[in-house]
């Protein structure tokens, strides 16, 4: 049958049809993406891959809270003018900047879940506004209060303390 055809009618362009299955299909590998980047960010407990997230995360935000008590030591910041606290707070800040992107990323629309109604969404976002309002502007000290900010992040526990009770909850 091919070979009676026309060799111009053998591709034949899709029509509507094919294009709104497509849509739809794509529509629904991004709904399944998002659940399963949520799934991995909000439940520790689902597979090892949330695990080592969850590990990171709790990790980034020890090291990012003890790095900024050391930076008030002034012994340890003159050392090397605080270059080695100022990369453990940049990679730690690059970890929360991610985690927000991708939060970000799977938030939906649902009035019920609506991010920017979600505390701890603007708790992380708190928490790493200081880090680069403070590589981008010198901070006069009257606005030194700004660095406070960082302590937010021990807030951040909150959210992943709440999952970590839940998974074990989940494991029962």
């Amino acid at each position: 049958f091919e070979a009676a055809m026309p060799a111009s009618s053998s591709k034949i362009a899709p029509g509507p049809l094919s294009r709104t299955t497509s849509s739809l299909h794509r529509k629904k590998q991004a709904r399944a993406w998002r659940a399963a980047l949520q799934q991995l960010l909000d439940e520790p407990g689902s597979s090892r891959a949330a695990v080592c997230v969850f590990c990171v995360i709790i990790a980034a935000i020890i090291a990012s809270v003890s790095a900024f008590f050391l930076s008030s030591v002034k012994s340890i910041t003159a050392a090397d003018g605080g270059h080695a606290i100022w990369v453990v707070e940049a990679c730690c800040v690059s970890i929360f900047t991610v985690e927000v992107g991708f939060r970000t990323l799977v938030a939906t629309m649902d009035l019920k879940q609506l991010m920017l109604l979600d505390p701890y969404f603007w708790i992380d976002v708190l928490a790493i506004i200081p880090f680069y309002i403070d590589q981008l502007f010198t901070l006069p000290p009257g606005l030194r209060w700004m660095q406070l900010l960082r302590l937010l992040r021990i807030l951040k526990l909150l959210r992943h303390c709440t999952h970590l009770r839940r998974a074990r909850l989940n494991t029962r």
